[in-house]
């Protein structure tokens, strides 16, 4: 044991007072120890976690104890140090009582005072944990940040706040607002936003729904905070009561950073082009909330621990959207996502991913050299998939009873993805899902169909199932559903088993298409996976006589993103990458491109590109400008 390590918080109460004139974040409080090793000289603690932010100030201990302030570790350039030396040793299950001072002295990506906002994540470590070694930066957890309290926030008049905790006061005193977020019953790691919000609250089941804007959109608060009480509706018919007093929204300005959305442990944090879409962005919201379950209950370890998290949470969208809006918005999610949300988390961005040859086997993600955004991205289409199929493979019933026994078993501790299979085949025994598992979470890629039939011959005729994808052939049971040119349907079920399949059925009349899996419970390649937009009911094609490619290539800067972004093509299409986002874009006219997002138009000088503008379909802009590289040498 390091010295000062072998401590735990076991309360702690933080009185936050922030300032909008001149933007500063004053932190301080009162907190109790104790040593859970044999013996210890006195505790260490820690704060910032990305950037050094946050300065310890002040820091007492126990009569007769000595402290050393902000010291730094040579493998850190973020946290900063407080160690107490005692008067005397200290033996297991002792405790002592400190009370603290910080103030915040720089910025981070989520650690921001500024005249319009402060706001605060637990991902940045803003208020003190109890120190666990030289990997303490690497190895913090939210568990690391939990502590039963209470934050007292104390901002300006015109200010209120959300933060996690259950509200239990909030007055106006001396032109100031002073909220009380109380922590003791169910504790968590801590953030917050303060602004000039616009707020609106609502009740479901004895938990608080609290939606924080800090402008007009086109989904008014009220509309929002009542969208958000019905996805919370829905999740908890299928998974039991929410684990938290209440699940919050709040608006923060889109130049705050480049971060798409900050989930905090019961409410997000998210830019004002989140906010600015006709459905409400649904899926987004749904998605945070059931994190609730996964994520900040039930926690994960082990290889493919995204799958028992990030997949779950992302499934919570799928229920909210099938519940609020129906099976066919549902299936239309699954297969493409939704504007406002990621576009890649869906059927067709797994079979992009596909394509590109950056697939791996979710079991395993943990191990391989997949970035933290591509495993992201995995989980959320691929691993949403693997429990929309598993759904309906053991039936609903069982499906969500065992969700909900895992909840209960695991809340508090963490849960791998070998302890969810384990008890999904102990639920479903005769459904053999050893076999299913291992081919959807082993191995790589989906089934992939070449579909053919011939022309009927003594009234019947053949179908013709071929796999096209790299690897062993699946073996799937996949329904067809088989349109004969009077209009007339039947359906069959096919086992697949080999590289080819042949199947032959009555036919009356030649047959005019056929569609597999009709009602959308597999994950395989579909031909409206490769459908192009259409502008004026028209679809656009891929190419265009006018198109070249060498005109636009080139590594650009979005400013407002703070991202580079690659731009390419060649004789089959023409493509934007930014980090794991491949955005197709289709040309509609000299210059001007058309994406599943919205428009692309490139400012072209001498035969060459130099810039770009990216309208979204939310309104919304953003730009490009060419980067210069140095030619190597």
């Amino acid at each position: 044991v390091e010295r000062g390590a072998g401590w735990a918080i076991t309360h702690m109460d933080l009185d936050v007072r922030i300032e909008k004139d001149d933007p500063s974040m004053i932190v301080a409080g009162t907190m109790r120890a104790r040593l859970d090793v044999e013996s210890s000289d006195g505790p260490t603690f820690a704060i910032n976690l990305s950037n050094p932010a946050m300065r310890w100030m002040s820091l007492e201990g126990p009569k007769g104890a000595r402290t050393e302030l902000n010291r730094k570790l040579p493998d850190s350039k973020a946290l900063r140090l407080a160690d107490v030396h005692l008067a005397r040793h200290a033996q297991r299950g002792d405790e002592i009582d400190l009370r603290f001072s910080l103030e915040l002295a720089g910025r981070s990506t989520q650690l921001v005072a500024r005249p319009d906002i402060t706001l605060a994540s637990w991902v940045e470590g803003w208020y003190p944990s109890a120190f666990t070694g030289s990997d303490h930066e690497d190895m913090y957890t939210a568990k690391m940040g939990v502590a039963p309290g209470t934050t007292t926030l104390d901002m300006p008049g015109d200010w209120i706040a959300i933060s996690d905790g259950a509200l239990v006061e909030r007055e106006r005193r001396d032109g100031r607002t002073i909220e009380v977020w109380d922590l003791t019953d169910r504790p968590v790691a801590r953030g917050l936003a303060a602004a000039s919000y616009t707020a609106a609250e609502r009740e479901v089941g004895g938990r608080t729904i609290r939606i924080y804007l800090l402008g007009e959109h086109v989904m008014s608060v009220d509309r929002l905070a009542e969208l958000l009480a019905a996805s919370l509706t829905a999740q908890e018919a299928r998974l039991g009561p929410f684990p938290f007093a209440g699940y919050g929204v709040a608006e923060v300005p889109d130049d705050i950073d480049d971060w798409g959305a900050a989930r905090q442990q019961t409410f997000i944090l998210a830019p004002s082009s989140n906010f600015d879409w006709e459905h409400g962005n649904l899926p987004l919201w749904a998605h945070e909330m059931c994190h609730g379950w996964w994520g900040n209950t039930v926690g994960t370890t082990g290889p493919g621990g995204k799958i028992v998290g990030e997949s779950l949470a992302q499934y919570g969208a799928v229920i909210s959207v099938e519940a609020l809006e129906g099976t066919e918005a549902m299936n239309e999610f699954l297969d493409f996502s939704r504007s406002g949300y990621n576009d890649m988390q869906c059927a067709r961005g797994y079979f992009r991913i596909i394509d590109r040859g950056h697939d791996y086997p979710l079991a395993t993600m943990g191990d391989s050299d997949a970035s933290a955004s591509l495993t992201h991205i995995l989980a959320d289409s691929k691993g949403m998939w693997m429990y929309h199929m598993l759904r309906y493979r053991v039936g609903d019933e069982r499906f969500f009873a065992t969700l909900r026994g895992l909840i209960d078993r695991y809340a508090g501790n963490d849960m791998s993805l070998d302890d969810l299979r384990a008890a999904f085949v102990a639920a479903a025994p005769e459904q053999r899902l050893e076999q299913f598992f291992a081919m959807w979470l082993d191995r790589t890629g989906a089934p992939q169909f070449d579909l053919a039939w011939t022309a009927p011959d003594g009234g019947r005729a053949a179908i013709i199932l071929t796999q096209t994808g790299e690897g062993d052939p699946f073996q799937i049971d996949v329904t067809a559903e088989i349109v004969f040119t009077d209009g007339s349907t039947i359906r069959r079920e096919i086992a697949v088993r080999d590289r080819e399949t042949r199947i032959t059925v009555d036919a009356p009349e030649a047959i005019s298409g056929v569609t597999l899996d009709p009602d959308h419970r597999l994950l395989v390649w579909r031909p409206s996976y490769n459908a192009a937009p259409e502008v004026d009911g028209v679809p656009l094609s891929a190419t265009a006589p006018w198109l070249d490619p060498a005109v636009y290539a080139g590594e650009y800067y979005m400013k407002q993103r703070d991202v580079n972004v690659e731009v390419y093509g060649d004789e089959r299409g023409f493509w934007t990458r930014v980090g794991e986002h491949l955005i197709q874009m289709f040309p509609y006219e000299p210059h001007r491109f058309k994406t599943d997002q919205g428009w692309v138009t490139f400012q072209v000088a001498d035969g060459r590109a130099e810039s770009f503008l990216v309208e979204f379909d939310n309104g919304t802009s953003a730009s490009g400008i060419r980067v210069e590289r140095e030619p190597s040498e």
